[in-house]
């Protein structure tokens, strides 16, 4: 890294960051909304202050009602709707509406609903999203640069300390794996390894002198419902196998999951802090975004298996803007994993050997990866999305979506 890149020793440079939303975004909480939180009403979700409900139960037989209810509809099992439900033991639940959210999901679905997270229901994006993004875009334009030293991270691990495993045919993927399924980078020697040669241990990890302050709360009339699912490549390949022996084919979408989400084009600030001892100035950390982003991006293009509207998405919102160079793209939030930003996506773009990413991945997805695009096997997509009449008429295009999570990052000159 060149020294003019670092930021001066003397001083702390802060900046407003003005954050624009290119798709929708989900950052979850881990709590959600059950069958029972609320009621759709023509284009609205109507949220219920289950707190006040509760609390107008006057004598034991309504409260019995009321757990034999909240019984009857656990586990996706809503077995009619809401409001009738409630009123069957007279409550009127449009006199609970807490608040209101624009709604993307079908009236007669029975579904939980993930929340967006909040501070006592006000909601925002938390500094530590926006951050652990340009971590991994460091981390991946740091082995851009260096890639030899991630191959050697990988390979020596695999020569040199993983004997015992080798011998037994199991090589790296078991040592970087662990017995969490699928969790590359948490709790395996070969993360820690490639994390710390880049950005150095807990001591000395850099990073802290990058401070990124949550956004301001956002306002309510900016957050919807939507339906996703998880387009998986997998049964796309099944899916273009058996169409063409005229046979029935699986299609290429997983279950649906519904999330509470921050809308595209939405607009919030939060403030960055940059101070002595950070490796990258401002410019530093926009160049190396870019990079990472454009390479994350040239792959999507490149997939065979991924749907056209996807590299629509891509094309018309981030590769075809006006003055791209004013900002920089990132994924935050659902759907931004870290194995397949960073290693996977390095070895993508430099050609190494496939034997390699197959000691990187699971054993039960390495065995039948003959591609880069074999992995990562799913993208998260918001299927509701409405895409412009002139993409939708386009030959070949049958449905519509967008990824969800990228964000556009601009400083706010005031």
């Amino acid at each position: 890294m060149s020294m003019s890149e670092q930021i001066p020793k003397s001083q702390t440079v802060k900046k407003t960051l003005k954050i624009t939303t290119v798709s929708n975004i989900h950052i979850g909480c881990g709590d959600f909304y059950t069958h029972l939180d609320y009621y759709i009403e023509g284009s609205k979700a109507k949220i219920l202050d289950m707190e006040r409900i509760l609390e107008s139960l006057d004598d034991i037989k309504r409260i019995d009602e009321m757990a034999n209810i909240i019984k009857s509809n656990m586990e996706n099992n809503r077995t009619a709707n809401v409001k009738k439900i409630y009123k069957g033991i007279n409550i009127h639940p449009e006199d609970f509406i807490l608040k209101e959210v624009d709604c993307k999901i079908k009236k007669d679905k029975r579904v939980q609903v993930e929340k967006f997270i909040n501070q006592n229901g006000r909601y925002y994006v938390p500094g530590s999203s926006i951050k652990g993004a340009i971590r991994t875009a460091y981390i991946f334009d740091y082995y851009d640069k260096n890639i030899g030293k991630l191959v050697d991270i990988l390979e020596g691990d695999n020569k040199n300390k993983n004997a015992q495993y080798n011998k037994k045919g199991k090589a790296v993927a078991k040592k970087a794996m662990g017995k969490i399924k699928d969790d590359f980078f948490k709790c395996n020697e070969i993360g820690k390894t490639v994390v710390k040669k880049a950005i150095g241990g807990i001591e000395n990890d850099f990073f802290k002198y990058l401070l990124i302050t949550d956004s301001n709360f956002i306002d309510p009339n900016n957050f919807e419902f939507i339906e996703t699912k998880r387009y998986n490549i997998e049964y796309k390949r099944r899916y273009e196998l058996k169409a063409r022996g005229n046979k029935k084919y699986e299609e290429p979408y997983g279950n649906k999951e519904c999330k509470e989400t921050l809308k595209r084009d939405s607009q919030f600030t939060l403030e960055l802090t940059i101070k002595k001892g950070f490796q990258k100035d401002f410019n530093g950390i926009k160049n190396m975004c870019n990079n990472f982003t454009r390479a994350l991006i040239e792959f999507e293009m490149n997939n065979e298996y991924l749907p056209r509207y996807l590299k629509e998405f891509y094309k018309d919102n981030i590769l075809n803007k006006p003055n791209n160079n004013d900002g920089f793209y990132l994924p935050i939030g659902s759907g931004s994993g870290f194995l397949s930003k960073t290693i996977y996506l390095l070895l993508y773009k430099h050609n190494k050997d496939l034997d390699l990413i197959r000691e990187c991945l699971p054993r039960r997805k390495s065995q039948n990866v003959n591609d880069y695009l074999d992995f990562p096997r799913t993208r998260v997509i918001d299927i509701k999305w409405e895409m412009p009449l002139s993409r939708i008429k386009i030959k070949g295009i049958k449905k519509r979506g967008m990824p969800l999570g990228w964000i556009k990052i601009e400083e706010e000159i005031k």
